[in-house]
């Protein structure tokens, strides 16, 4: 991706802050710094993974309403999933809002965008980097295994990525909150990618 000049960079963040509470406003900033850390260790594209954790959280405090009927006008996939805890929606919605109202055609950003949350089976590194980057930001709240996590991201993705979808399917399920089948989906790939890799290293 070729470098973002500043001004711009600055036109994207206004925007953002009038966009967003203030709360959700920082964390985005801490999620793009703590992306470009992770991108730079990992060799891929700072730039792209500064400009996906800004803008991650774009849609994050639409209504539920505003998220289904957007996702319907855009062609997004809305099943009984989605409709049972729309707030799922502000990831897919946001890659598409910034697609449509911000001018932002990056279809790694995007894509990464629109997986954040729920993640999925064979992400890419760059997806897996963003998905994490919003969990490990450091004004997370701690949570046991968030310092394991951490340390984790920056060893191995696919394996920070099974310990994250671990601990979140585990928090729903004690929480007695819906789990949305894509995230068991993606928590098993990750687990039998993690076996082979065992299995290969003995």
């Amino acid at each position: 991706m070729a470098r973002i000049a500043d001004e711009q960079w600055r036109i994207w963040e206004q925007k953002l802050r009038d966009f967003l509470p203030r709360r959700r406003y920082k964390h985005c900033l801490r999620v793009a710094a703590q992306a470009g850390l992770l991108a730079c260790h990992y060799g891929l594209d700072e730039e792209q993974a500064r400009l996906a954790g800004l803008l991650h959280d774009v849609a994050r405090d639409l209504s539920f309403d505003t998220l289904l009927s957007y996702a319907a006008d855009n062609g997004l996939l809305v099943g009984a999933e989605e409709r049972a805890n729309p707030i799922i929606l502000h990831a897919p919605v946001g890659a598409a809002l910034i697609k449509n109202d911000w001018g932002i055609s990056d279809e790694t950003v995007l894509k990464a965008i629109a997986l954040h949350t729920v993640a999925a089976p064979d992400m890419d590194d760059f997806c897996q980097l963003i998905y994490l980057a919003d969990i490990i930001e450091p004004g997370r709240t701690e949570w046991p295994g968030l310092k394991t996590l951490r340390r984790l991201s920056y060893e191995h993705l696919g394996r920070a990525m099974l310990l994250a979808l671990q601990e979140n399917i585990s928090y729903l399920e004690e929480c007695h909150t819906f789990i949305h089948p894509r995230a068991v989906a993606a928590h098993d790939f990750f687990a039998l990618q993690f076996m082979e890799q065992e299995s290969a290293n003995k």
